[in-house]
């Protein structure tokens, strides 16, 4: 009777076993999808705080580099500033310069007048001492 009595529990397991496996089959799945589902969850939840992180990271350079334009721009303007006045006298400075140009005779123009006056004076026989 031992026999026959294994035989009859291997035949029940086997018979149990099918059912057993597919119970198990079904627990895993649903235990995947539950799974899945946490982890879209979790994942979801990250990605927004590391957005919102990055949101502010971004606006924290921003902030950093509009600064740094900042400060550029007003060493620009000094500079600029600077370069402005330092043309402004030179234009100064050349304006100074033809007026005392137009004020003065050209050389060759007083070699003639020169030539000019001595002529006159041997012509009027008047003598220039000098």
């Amino acid at each position: 009777m031992q026999n026959e009595d294994l035989q009859q529990i291997a035949k029940i397991v086997s018979d149990n076993n099918d059912v057993l496996l597919e119970k198990m089959d079904e627990k895993i799945k649903n235990n995947n999808d539950v799974l899945l589902e946490k982890m879209d969850e979790k994942i979801k939840n990250n990605n927004g705080v590391l957005l919102e992180k990055m949101d502010e990271k971004i606006e924290d350079l921003a902030r950093m580099i509009n600064h740094e334009f900042n400060e550029i721009n007003k060493k620009m303007d000094k500079g600029f500033d600077s370069l402005k006045n330092r043309i402004k006298n030179i234009e100064n400075g050349q304006e100074n310069i033809e007026m005392k140009f137009n004020n003065v005779a050209y050389h060759f123009e007083v070699i003639e007048l020169q030539k000019r006056v001595e002529t006159l004076e041997t012509k009027a026989n008047i003598q220039f001492s000098r």
